[in-house]
């Protein structure tokens, strides 16, 4: 009988993630990294869905937890050389007209120069988004 091909690559993303697992785990234990933050590239698959079916929505996009971080990394460095806090500003989410696929809702539109405006997936070797 065989593999099927859907099988076949479920197969190979399965061993392709232990792969990666594994490299990880292996520098992890030779203190290479120490695992608390993981930065990988991704690539970008061509979405099933039709680019021309679309609605426009406001987005948010949040930056909450990026600026909260940030703001104790800088209180921590002027408590460190004994300066006073910095005034707490007032963040707004940046909100922005976007494309939102109505068969792909997940999918982003990419405009790039000299190339078509594509609808595609972001895809991390790790499996993320």
């Amino acid at each position: 009988m065989g593999i099927q091909p859907v099988e076949s690559g479920l197969l190979i993303a399965r061993v392709a993630q232990d792969i990666f697992d594994y490299i990880v785990e292996q520098a992890i234990a030779h203190k290479l990294v120490d695992g608390m933050v993981l930065y990988t590239d991704s690539t970008h698959l061509k979405a099933n869905a039709n680019k021309g079916k679309y609605d426009l929505q406001m987005i948010e996009k949040s930056r909450a937890d990026y600026w909260a971080d940030l703001d104790r990394a800088i209180e921590a460095e002027r408590a460190l050389h004994d300066q006073k806090p910095l005034k707490q500003k007032d963040r707004e989410p940046e909100v922005n007209e976007t494309k939102v696929s109505r068969t792909d809702p997940d999918g982003g539109y990419m405009v790039r120069d000299g190339k078509p405006e594509e609808l595609l997936l972001s895809r991390s070797p790790h499996g993320g988004r």
